[in-house]
């Protein structure tokens, strides 16, 4: 049975809120690792349209449950009033802002979609009874019916073989699983099941949802294979409902060969009716229409086999005509698109130069700034009078809540939830960074120097490298190496090319050489530039980086002797055996020019397992024990090697964990001290 509490909309409860461990009234202190215990941060505000109140959710860890916890919490718009609200997630205000619809656990123990009517003193009522979970609610324009897409199980390949009965009592094996997909595993989901995301409507009132689409395709934007999140708009009219996915024909069972590649699409409720808007060739996603119905505003970028994890704003008209770039010439990572109340203007997110702002669109070209600021702004609702709320975190400060009032650059400050957290800690300062690296080419990062800093010791430094490849470090609160600054580290993170946020031809360089030439350079410079400006002790320096970051940690120790220690993360080490075995097959192919079969050479060149002869430093390896994206093989092969060539290793199975070693509350303390135990292991000035 649903267990939500009772909204009381005159009652006021104070915002949670965590203590240090030393209390809030301790002297000033450095952070410790216990403190990341209190760590909470804001997420994903949605404002009613008629912009009288906020419904946003505060994340922050369960230290009996090991895991981070997300609750539900109500204000008003002004930032008043500020209490629990349900039990739930994804909280979505219905047009005339008189109801919520969000997902909640039903009678049925799965989770369904709940309604709950603002200002009356009753509780939510389920309207779906789904066999599977609804994702991406969405209201009708006239407030009567609930969009949403869910998985449509399909029946598992069958091979019949002549097999004996097994003896009555024995305890045979299950029988296997057959797999003839070319993704057919998850990062976080593990094997999956077959079948296809499809869109549905339902009622309000509840009753059955009716499918609308149907087929071996999915509702919901694709790329290398994933189901990214699905993005879908409502016609003005309620006639027709907008959509991005990858449709194809009827008997094709496999669509995920198809790279970098999705298409926005209208469906006819009346006749069910798929169409594209139009073909050209790219990933096209998120699919808004103008609340006048006149045109549709979406992100993407025209195809290429590479991978650019970044898009431009575009903007077509209804029919998918005159479709046009309004975005000018910045390419970066959208997370949100919103229309004005008047369809005049297009508000949208971009992460860009290491920041993210908010800019305006024009349907018919041109595009300008509504923030600005040393920031990270993540947009996430619009009330109809066009004020903005986001979250904001900053090189101080976790995520919380924000309102842009229309025509102001000053944000109205909402939530505060790290106030008390980080009340009497001192926090390491935080410098930005350029460099030319070895070519000329403007290298841009940042250092995190220890609280107190005198400006004249030499430190040791950490060299912190981020994932991806296809990725941006940026101006966010990050606790471990605010961390590490207390521990007495200069933390040094810059973003080399390949990384996302400074334009196509940057994130394009490392094409069919990552890791390798290019990035390497920029690295090794920025650990020159930080020894040049007094920061850094050239005899102490140390490096660590997961995913793409753990990659380059590794080639790195192949190609200099320079650093004192290594921790390698959730590392890809030999590209052959990292498509077969990882669940982006298909990402992994984009990364290089030519297939393996075709071009072993370039493949073999920049797997950092190849170099292994080289490596001296003392590098630890760390991988989770679940990780279906980079197989914990790939550290068991540079452990092995290590460990066969006599280098000092040591290899950590985090259990609990996918990819990543962070995302358990306890792994993420565990991570941060057994990098700091090996770092100071090898450093003999430490000792």
């Amino acid at each position: 049975m649903l267990k939500h509490a009772i909204i009381l909309l005159l009652i006021t409860i104070s915002a949670p809120v965590y203590a240090s461990p030393k209390g809030a009234e301790a002297p000033a202190s450095r952070l410790a690792v216990e403190d990341y215990l209190g760590f909470q941060e804001v997420l994903t505000p949605a404002v009613s349209p008629d912009g009288r109140w906020v419904i946003y959710t505060v994340k922050s860890v369960d230290r009996m449950k090991d895991q981070m916890r997300s609750e539900a919490w109500v204000m008003a718009s002004d930032g008043t009033g500020k209490r629990k609200f349900l039990d739930g997630r994804d909280f979505t205000w219905s047009p005339d802002s008189s109801r919520v619809a969000f997902l909640a656990e039903g009678e049925d123990g799965k989770e369904q979609i709940f309604i709950y009517n603002i200002g009356e003193m009753g509780v939510p009522y389920q309207v779906t009874h789904e066999p599977e979970t609804p994702r991406n609610i969405l209201w009708s324009p006239d407030g009567g019916r609930l969009a949403f897409r869910r998985f449509v199980a399909a029946p598992e390949p069958a091979w019949d073989i002549d097999m004996p009965a097994a003896p009555e009592g024995a305890a045979w094996a299950p029988e296997p699983k057959i797999i003839d997909t070319l993704h057919y595993k998850q990062e976080r989901f593990g094997l999956n099941r077959r079948g296809f995301n499809h869109l549905f409507v339902v009622p309000v009132e509840g009753g059955p949802a009716a499918q609308i689409t149907s087929g071996n395709w999915s509702v919901g934007s694709q790329l290398y294979g994933w189901d990214i999140h699905g993005d879908m708009s409502w016609s003005p009219d309620g006639k027709t409902i907008y959509f991005d996915g990858l449709w194809v024909a009827e008997g094709v069972e496999d669509t995920t060969h198809d790279n970098n590649q999705s298409y926005l699409y209208a469906v006819t409720l009346k006749s069910g009716k798929v169409r594209k808007l139009f073909s050209a060739k790219g990933y096209w996603a998120s699919p808004k229409v103008s609340p006048d119905g006149k045109h549709i505003a979406f992100k993407g970028l025209t195809y290429t086999s590479r991978v650019l994890f970044s898009q431009q704003l575009w903007v077509s008209d209804i029919d998918g005509s005159n479709r046009r770039i309004v975005s000018g010439d910045m390419f970066g990572g959208i997370e949100m698109v919103k229309w004005s109340h008047d369809s005049s203007q297009i508000f949208f997110d971009m992460e860009y130069n290491g920041q993210k702002q908010i800019y305006a669109a024009r349907p018919k070209g041109g595009v300008a700034p509504l923030t600005n600021g040393n920031h990270f702004l993540s947009l996430s609702s619009v009330d109809q009078a066009d004020n903005l709320y986001a979250t904001r975190t900053t090189p101080y400060e976790p995520a919380n809540l924000v309102r842009f009032d229309a025509g102001r650059e000053t944000p109205v400050v909402l939530t505060a939830v790290h106030k008390d957290w980080l009340a009497g800690k001192k926090l390491g300062e935080v410098r930005e960074v350029n460099y030319p690296s070895s070519d000329g080419l403007n290298i841009q990062g940042w250092v995190v120097l220890p609280p107190d800093y005198d400006g004249k010791t030499r430190l040791p430094l950490l060299l912190s490298i981020h994932g991806g490849p296809q990725a941006m470090y940026s101006v966010t609160f990050d606790f471990g190496k605010q961390y590490y600054a207390a521990k007495g580290f200069a933390v040094l993170y810059v973003n080399p090319r390949g990384s996302t946020g400074y334009g196509r031809k940057f994130v394009e360089a490392i094409f069919n050489q990552y890791p390798g030439q290019g990035d390497y350079e920029d690295l090794m410079n920025g650990v020159d530039y930080a020894i040049q400006q007094g920061w850094a002790d050239k005899d102490r320096l140390f490096v660590e980086g997961c995913s793409g970051g753990g990659a380059l940690t590794a080639w790195i120790v192949g190609h200099t002797t320079r650093f004192k220690a290594a921790a390698s993360r959730c590392a890809v080490i030999n590209w052959i055996s990292m498509q077969g075995t990882g669940d982006v097959v298909t990402f992994v192919s984009n990364q290089f020019e030519k297939p393996f079969w075709e071009d072993p050479q370039t493949w073999l060149e920049h797997s950092p397992i190849m170099h292994v002869d080289k490596v001296k430093t003392p590098t630890l390896m760390m991988h989770g024990a679940l990780d279906l994206r980079v197989s914990i093989g790939q550290a068991e092969e540079f452990y092995t090697a290590l460990k066969l060539r006599g280098v000092p290793t040591k290899l950590i199975r985090f259990e609990n964990e996918w990819h990543g070693t962070e995302s358990v509350p306890s792994n993420m303390m565990r991570t941060l001290l057994y990098m700091e135990d090996w770092f100071n292991t090898w450093d003999s000035s430490a000792r």
